[in-house]
């Protein structure tokens, strides 16, 4: 900005009109540079009001990213959790299993066991019955004694093979 030479810069005292010309010259020059400088501030505090609306965005992405990897991490802690009691329910049901298995088999040998010493009874007075029919024929009264002996060592026959039908029962139940 130029003063004009009506303002009195220099026309008051002969001989300092250069200087007075000099004085509005730096005066413009330093208006120049003021105006230089702030513009160049200016321009620098945009780019830094830019940059930190760039970090300030970066840094709400980054907290969101944290948040999400947090929710992701607690999610994943309640999966192990449930996978853990599920292990060991797990377990329980196959403990049970397994007792009442093995349980199941100790009666199932207990049963066979006594029904085979049921039959084993039931053969040995079968026996018994036919010695006592074959020392009624030795004795030769009648001929109903020799068809009681007959029928006496049929139903002996059938309870044997019975007795033997039961056997691989028995094995079976044991190796279970």
């Amino acid at each position: 900005m130029t003063n004009p030479p009506d303002q009195g810069w220099g026309t008051t005292v002969p001989g300092f009109e250069p200087f007075g010309g000099m004085v509005v010259n730096a005066v413009e020059a330093y208006e120049r540079t003021l105006s230089l400088v702030q513009n160049w501030f200016e321009g620098i505090l945009t780019t830094y009001k830019e940059q930190a609306e760039g970090y300030g965005a970066m840094l709400r992405s980054v907290d969101t990213s944290l948040r999400a990897l947090e929710q992701v991490i607690e999610s994943q802690a309640k999966i192990t959790q449930a996978l853990s009691e599920s292990l060991e329910a797990s377990r329980g049901v196959v403990t049970a299993a397994t007792n009442s298995n093995q349980h199941s088999t100790e009666r199932i040998e207990t049963f066979v066991a006594d029904a085979m010493a049921m039959l084993t009874g039931q053969l040995q007075a079968l026996k018994n019955q036919v010695d006592l029919g074959q020392a009624m024929l030795s004795d030769p009264m009648s001929t109903s004694s020799t068809a009681f002996l007959k029928m006496t060592k049929d139903w002996s026959d059938a309870y044997g093979q019975m007795l033997g039908s039961a056997n691989p029962f028995k094995h079976a139940a044991r190796e279970d």
